[in-house]
């Protein structure tokens, strides 16, 4: 071993080991470890070529789809111009309000949303549902497409593509599916404006006004007089004299209504000299209509001792009944009850007025009972006239006592109380 290696083991032959300690051999020897031989690794076998993957088969082409079956035994069918929902069962029947078959023309609908799993149609604010099964996806898909053809064609307006419309796109919509359809409502209104019949008028603007409040469209009474004036205008005829208003005003809410009348919010009255239009019912004024102010009832004010007023205004012990009795306690209670009461042949109603409220109320009845006497008188019947019988006198005084009761309760002024004293007694 040369001089100056390294002190360690090193091979003496092909079965042992001596240690060399760095400058001589010593005695110390060890079997020779041989290392395990490691076996070849096996070559890599070649990578398997991929499979192609198989081509998506086409949807088939369904066409055109006008029934489509939904669960919980619903069934939705496009029908000519409407759409129309039939309940087979009690949770599709739950689904339409409790009715067994809902129809929704075309021309009212405001949209068509096709949802993961179901079909939305949306007529004003309110909305039907059809909930379909997941392999019927492609199926509702056309039958949304179809329906949406069929709107087109028929009105001329584009409500969509089927998706969920955002909440100003659903007021839009609304807006846009009123206007549309507002002139062709009108047509029976325009056609009586034209005849001068306001009777007709007035039944054709009630259904007018009617189907303007299931819209949901905010402010759509005032919309329809706005369009109704502009046809009167058209025509060269005058706009009816507003006379005064009765209920809750367009910008008060229900809540405040209630408070001041105390009473359950009715519909608005709006009266003119020749109608009188109560929510979406519109009535003419007429010769037989007559209108007053019903007011029953009283303030009661009731009086009770209380324990905290006698204990703490007792002098002396055991003397707390004198201070109970001179300081008892005032409660004071409302019970009167007023309404605002018009009729004629065929109609009445009644709006609840505040109590306290009464003079505005007796004028409009005034003006209407007016309006009425006016009417009368311009259109008098000969024929009644000639064979009428001279009433008796016990009419006569009962017809008096009425007069006196409408003057005292100022549904007619002291005028129109003499005149007509006048003209019953000849």
């Amino acid at each position: 071993m040369a001089a100056g290696a390294p002190a360690g083991w090193y091979p003496n032959g092909d079965q042992w080991e001596t240690y060399w300690d760095g400058a001589q051999w010593t005695d110390h020897h060890r079997p020779r470890v041989q290392a395990p031989l490691l076996p070849l690794a096996p070559e890599p076998l070649p990578a398997p070529e991929p499979e192609p993957e198989p081509e998506p088969e086409p949807e088939p082409e369904l066409g055109e789809v006008t029934t489509i079956s939904g669960l919980y035994k619903m069934k939705l069918t496009l029908e000519d111009d409407r759409l129309v929902f039939v309940a087979g069962g009690l949770a599709a029947k739950i689904l339409l309000a409790g009715v067994e078959r809902v129809e929704i023309p075309l021309a009212d609908l405001v949209a068509v949303e096709l949802g993961r799993l179901g079909i939305r149609a949306r007529v004003g604010k309110m909305y039907y549902d059809v909930q379909f099964d997941k392999k019927d996806t492609a199926r509702a898909r056309a039958f949304v497409d179809t329906v949406l053809t069929r709107h087109r064609e028929l009105t001329g307006r584009d409500i969509g593509d089927g998706r969920k419309l955002s909440r100003a796109d659903r007021k839009q919509a609304i807006a846009d599916t009123f206007t549309s359809q507002l002139d062709s409502r009108l047509e029976g209104v325009l056609a009586a404006l034209r005849a001068g019949d306001l009777a007709a008028e007035c039944q054709e603007l009630s259904a007018v006004l009617s189907w303007a409040a299931q819209s949901g469209l905010k402010g759509h009474a005032a919309i329809v007089d706005e369009r109704v004036g502009a046809l009167r205008s058209s025509l060269g005829l005058r706009s009816p004299e507003f006379i005064g208003h009765l209920g809750r005003p367009e910008t008060e809410s229900d809540l405040a209504y209630k408070l001041q009348t105390w009473s359950t919010p009715a519909p608005p009255v709006k009266v003119y000299d020749d109608r009188i239009v109560c929510g979406a019912q519109v009535c003419p004024i007429d010769g037989q209509t007559e209108a007053q102010v019903y007011l029953d009832g009283q303030v009661q004010i009731t009086t009770r001792p209380t324990l905290t007023r006698s204990l703490l205004l007792a002098p002396l012990p055991g003397s707390a009944v004198t201070p109970a009795l001179a300081l008892a306690k005032k409660e004071k209670q409302d019970l009167r009850v007023a309404e605002f009461q018009v009729a004629s042949a065929g109609w009445s109603f009644s709006v609840p007025v505040h109590p306290d409220r009464l003079s505005v109320p007796r004028q409009i009845a005034t003006r209407i009972n007016a309006i009425a006497d006016s009417i009368l008188q311009a259109t008098p019947s000969p024929v009644a006239v000639a064979t009428a019988p001279p009433p008796a006198p016990d009419d006569v005084l009962t017809q008096l006592e009425r007069i006196g009761e409408l003057e005292r309760a100022g549904t007619i002024t002291r005028e129109q109380a003499e005149g007509l004293k006048a003209k019953l007694l000849g």
